[in-house]
């Protein structure tokens, strides 16, 4: 599929489930009423577990199908067990190593003999741009042939802090380039399997609450200067970072406006909260390693850092959760939706990333 034909996909699948009515009840919080950050982030029952998530809703995924990026690690990999063990879906797990993901399979289906986790037999490496249109190809024929639907496509995998400005293959800023373009390119070629879904087909897109940049200094997505130039190395691996996770909300938000007419798939994005789970692994000296273990060593003892089980609740509530308790385009924190920043509300610049995205893969195609 090509990029530029995503509306004319949703619109040939609006179509066919014309008989499925969207349901808005009158309770549903809009981004204008989406809670206090303050409380967002720290109000009531803020800490919740990923597990405890999927049991309120029972086996609401049941014999539907559901696909995780970065399945084999931190808050990817409780994801993927908890909507397999719990929620009762087939759970297809991608990762950058097709090894990685049959071993993170039989590591979860011993531990949940009655969960179904599928290794995608297929190198998921999102730094790689050849690599990650070629597995979706493959994918889509192995795993989705004659129709059979996608229901929830997960695209949590990503990386931060790597210094030393560093590119993918393709000469790519490294976190703009996994972060973003390689989900970019394979959400959009797996979309037609989840516009096979009858009501409720549902892309759900990890970002984080550092797209907002700082106080002093709010985040803007400049196209023209991916390295953020003039900064010190000390911090650009991390303000890349948040950038690059600014560029996959502004990408939920357009893709959810481009799907606004199609009503049985649905767009949410969020933010997981403070987790050490080795994001920041990168760390290449000393200094930095001590300024990461700091920042984890005062959030923990400022009560704010989170466990795995509890990073992996709001990624399980918007893929379990029914769907008249959501808002597509919406962002959430906490299982709670929230406002995000101002500049990340703009249609402008998701409109300028959509495009610049997909001039970059023809050049590189």
């Amino acid at each position: 599929m090509q990029l530029s034909s995503v509306g004319g996909v949703a619109s040939r699948f609006a179509g066919s489930a014309a008989h499925s009515t969207r349901v808005v009840p009158s309770t549903k919080r809009t981004p204008s009423a989406a809670y206090d950050r303050d409380f967002a982030l720290n109000g009531d029952s803020a800490y919740q577990q990923a597990e405890d998530i999927a049991k309120r809703f029972g086996p609401s995924l049941k014999n539907k199908t559901v696909l995780v990026t970065g399945a084999n690690s931190g808050i990817g990999k409780e994801t993927a067990r908890v909507l397999g063990a719990v929620c009762g879906a087939t759970v297809l797990l991608a990762c950058r190593s097709a090894q990685v993901a049959s071993e993170t399979a039989e590591e979860l289906s011993s531990l949940h003999p009655s969960g179904n986790f599928v290794a995608i037999k297929f190198n998921v490496d999102l730094s790689s741009i050849k690599c990650v249109r070629e597995s979706a190809k493959e994918i889509l024929q192995e795993y989705f042939a004659e129709g059979a639907p996608l229901d929830v496509l997960i695209c949590n995998a990503g990386l931060a802090g790597v210094p030393n400005r560093a590119v993918t293959e393709d000469g790519i800023e490294i976190h703009f380039g996994v972060n973003h373009i390689g989900h970019f390119l394979f959400a959009n070629a797996l979309l037609p399997a989840v516009l096979g879904c009858q009501s409720d087909g549902r892309v759900v897109i990890v970002s984080s609450e550092t797209h907002r940049g700082s106080p002093s200094a709010p985040s803007v997505l400049d196209l023209d200067d991916l390295f953020v130039e003039g900064v010190s190395e000390s911090f650009g691996g991390f303000i890349r970072y948040g950038r690059s996770k600014l560029a996959n909300l502004l990408y939920a938000k357009h893709l959810a406006r481009q799907l606004a007419d199609c009503t049985n798939v649905s767009v949410y994005s969020l933010c997981p909260g403070l987790v050490n789970t080795g994001l920041g692994r990168y760390n290449d000296t000393p200094e930095k390693k001590q300024q990461a273990d700091e920042m984890f060593a005062n959030a923990q003892a400022s009560g704010l850092l989170k466990t795995i089980p509890e990073g992996a609740a709001t990624t399980v509530f918007l893929a379990a959760a029914p769907r008249d308790e959501l808002e597509s385009g919406a962002y959430y924190t906490n299982c709670r939706p929230l406002a995000t920043s101002e500049y990340a509300s703009s249609t402008e610049p998701a409109e300028a990333l959509w495009e610049f995205s997909e001039k970059l893969l023809k050049k590189l195609c």
